[in-house]
């Protein structure tokens, strides 16, 4: 710290203890366990009267998703009150909703310790996935017994409660739990990449994604290029009710189904949504899209000139679609 003229501020760090408070957490060596102060806010609330209450009532809940199994699908109830009742005058409290409160009130009372793993323990990952969440536990295995070390689980909305069983928990596991507690590249590992895979790997093929969506349709283009530079363009049109970002994924899968079908083993992917970027799913070309390839000028020309040369069409309404 000195080195580089650092200071800490004795008020904010405390050093050489073994437990103590973090992030609403009681923490040590070994355990960490959530805190009471938290867990009595939730047990003293009352049922919600009004929508105000419901989102008070997911903020609270979301704080203890960590140590809560199953957090997304024992919420979806409250989240479909939220989501369906946009007025105060419509808001209404069912008996169904009412259960569900008093047994995720009965699952708070009685939460888990979670244990802290230590470097280079072996974890365990078990995921369920239903038809609208996704659930996983991170466990490890200690003295013959299993303990829990983390709990996650996510919501699905819209196109992706049709992708299958096996299909959803890939994106969910990968980006929430893994990526708190493994290092990308454990100690002592190395890559040795042989100089023929270095040199494929420098002439990746290049594709460019972009969708959009509209109120009576919905599409997306995308262009492949070969390491040579000849471009392979193809139009989008899909069957099914889709937003914007609905659009980008499919455009994305689609292009990567292409391109595996063309043979490609090295490929650059360029898409205007780093929420696409970052997912991986697969889907089933024949029921919901159709790919049709076009010789003539078409609508996805502007997307086209905007993606590779960054120009916009003269007309300020086209430009603003683009």
């Amino acid at each position: 710290m000195r080195e580089i003229n650092k200071k800490l501020n004795p008020k904010k760090c405390t050093f050489g203890i073994k437990k103590g408070t973090f992030l609403g957490c009681k923490v040590n060596t070994e355990e960490i366990i959530v805190c009471p102060d938290k867990v009595g806010v939730v047990l003293n609330l009352p049922s919600p009267r009004c929508l105000k209450d419901v989102q008070k009532l997911n903020g609270k809940l979301a704080s203890l998703n960590r140590f809560l199994s199953k957090s997304a699908k024992k919420s979806l109830s409250f989240f479909k009150t939220l989501k369906k009742y946009t007025k105060k005058s419509d808001f209404q409290w069912t008996a169904k909703v009412e259960a569900a409160f008093k047994e995720m009130i009965k699952l708070i009372a009685e939460l888990p310790t979670l244990t802290a793993p230590m470097e280079k323990e072996k974890l365990i990952v078990y995921v369920e996935a239903a038809r609208e969440a996704v659930s996983a536990v991170l466990m490890m295995e200690k003295e013959a017994k299993q303990m829990l070390v983390y709990f996650v689980s996510c919501a699905l909305y819209g196109s992706e409660t049709n992708y299958t069983l096996m299909e959803k928990p890939r994106t969910s596991v990968k980006g929430q739990i893994l990526a708190d507690f493994i290092v990308e590249r454990p100690e002592g590992d190395s890559l040795n990449t042989p100089m023929e895979a270095e040199e494929e790997l420098s002439n990746p093929w290049t594709l460019f994604t972009d969708g959009s969506s509209c109120i009576d349709s919905s599409g997306a283009g995308l262009i492949l290029t070969n390491p040579k530079g000849a471009e392979f363009t193809y139009a989008l049109r899909f069957r099914f009710d889709a937003t914007n970002n609905d659009a980008k994924y499919e455009a994305l899968i689609v292009g990567l189904i292409i391109a595996e079908q063309m043979g490609v083993k090295y490929l650059q992917a360029n898409v205007d949504s780093r929420l696409v970027a970052n997912q991986e799913k697969s889907v089933n070309e024949a029921e919901v899209f159709a790919v049709v390839e076009e010789k003539e000028d078409t609508w996805m020309d502007p997307l086209y000139n905007y993606l590779t040369k960054e120009t916009l069409p003269a007309e300020k309404e086209k430009a603003r679609v683009v």
